[in-house]
């Protein structure tokens, strides 16, 4: 089932178990961990790193991730921002775009 808000579980070491919904976030290892908002059960990592291009911003009660979550190298391809803990899809990938075609969508989300 598709996740339409996550909660947020600040840890030590992120378990090897995930739940549906929550943020894992790891300051120690300077990452957020989740399953997939799809519903498709796959791990996401998102570094925390401006090497990496993802920025957290934490309020005290929610967590907003730029940019956006591409997970382009796992089956759903599903597209989506982290704002406030809540999930605002976008564009899935399309594995049959061309190369240059396919630096070009992930480019024009990085800027936002």
């Amino acid at each position: 089932m598709k996740i339409s808000k996550f909660r947020i579980q600040f840890v030590e070491i992120v378990p090897s178990k995930l739940k549906d919904g929550v943020l894992y976030v790891c300051i120690n290892c300077n990452v957020i961990v989740h399953k997939c908002a799809c519903g498709c059960g796959e791990k996401t990592v998102t570094p925390i790193d401006k090497k990496y291009g993802w920025k957290m911003t934490y309020d005290g009660q929610t967590i907003t991730l730029r940019p956006s979550i591409g997970n382009f190298s796992i089956p759903c391809y599903s597209h989506y921002y982290i704002t406030e803990n809540k999930v605002e899809w976008l564009e899935k990938y399309h594995k049959d775009k061309s190369k240059k075609g396919r630096f070009e969508f992930i480019k024009k989300f990085l800027k936002r």
